[in-house]
């Protein structure tokens, strides 16, 4: 836990309402086959991350912060994943509503007190890889600046 250095934002990618069992399924069943069926590359072991939020701002831990996840690439063994359920590309015009950016600031504040970690350690996905995940976290609609402005309430509140 000591060499946790990142809190990573993702999204689900998929409707608001796939459940983390479906995500899990899909990236433990799904994900890695062929047309044929067939699996292509190693399984993963699980859903690759350490916590899902619901629309209903439900958040689900997933595995345990000393669990290497895979969700990140390189950075897996140095970071925590937290998913937000919903796709927030441009092709979607809503970002994750008002229960989910309080769970999520609410968990995120938690995290940066437990292990000790400053505001910038807070990153989308894409921010650390090739992807658009975590879809208009820094542009559009800019979901970044709400997550953060709900962090920085509850870091308020919590000194």
């Amino acid at each position: 836990m000591d060499s946790i250095r990142y809190l990573v934002a993702h999204h689900s990618g998929a409707d608001a309402s796939t459940t983390a069992q479906q995500i899990a399924d899909y990236q433990v069943k799904t994900r890695l086959k062929n047309n044929s069926g067939q699996i292509t590359k190693e399984q993963w072991p699980g859903i690759g991350y350490h916590f899902f939020i619901n629309p209903d701002g439900t958040i689900i831990k997933c595995n345990e912060l000393t669990s290497v996840c895979y969700h990140v690439g390189e950075q897996n063994a140095v970071s925590v994943g937290v998913c937000f359920a919903g796709n927030f590309t441009p092709a979607n015009a809503t970002p994750p509503n008002g229960a989910q950016l309080a769970a999520g600031g609410s968990l995120i504040a938690y995290l940066m007190d437990q292990l000790n970690l400053e505001l910038d350690a807070i990153k989308g996905h894409k921010e650390l890889g090739r992807t658009d995940c975590p879809g208009q976290w820094t542009d559009g609609f800019a979901w970044r600046n709400m997550l953060m402005g709900t962090i920085g309430a509850m870091l308020t509140l919590a000194s």
